[in-house]
């Protein structure tokens, strides 16, 4: 798989999606949006996937997707480490909710279609450079 750069535009919108279903003043409200929404492939960056899908987990199994739940959440399941650690949540939390919510989510839709698509194109690549396979010109 190639790797994937991060546009400053999809960066922004990561960020302020993971504070707004972090932030325990509006969880109720934004997360069940997000997770209709969303899927955590969507996400770019890796460790923003884990968080988000820590998050619908949550959502999905009825109780607060807060911060603090989300960082128990993912020590129980063995995750915190690969989600970047507790101060690595936590600064996630503590960043700006961006009041384009719906521009967000539109951006990481269009970002996670496109990446899962080149994903198809370089298997489909691969397939056609493995070894019993020709191209006749």
């Amino acid at each position: 798989m190639s790797a994937w750069t991060i546009g400053p535009e999809v960066d922004r919108a990561e960020r302020a999606i993971l504070a707004a279903a972090l932030d325990g003043g509006v969880w109720d409200l934004v997360v069940p949006l997000l997770a209709e929404r969303l899927a955590p492939d969507d996400f770019a960056d890796p460790i923003r996937r884990i968080i988000f899908r820590q998050v619908v987990e949550l959502y999905a199994g009825g109780l607060p997707g807060a911060l603090e739940n989300v960082v128990d959440a993912l020590r129980e399941s063995g995750e915190l480490v690969r989600a970047g650690g507790e101060a690595t949540v936590a600064r996630i939390a503590r960043g700006t909710v961006s009041v384009r919510l719906g521009d967000d989510i539109a951006t990481l839709r269009r970002e996670g279609d496109r990446r899962r698509r080149l994903a198809e194109l370089d298997a489909e690549r691969e397939r056609l450079l493995s070894p019993g396979w020709s191209v006749v010109a």
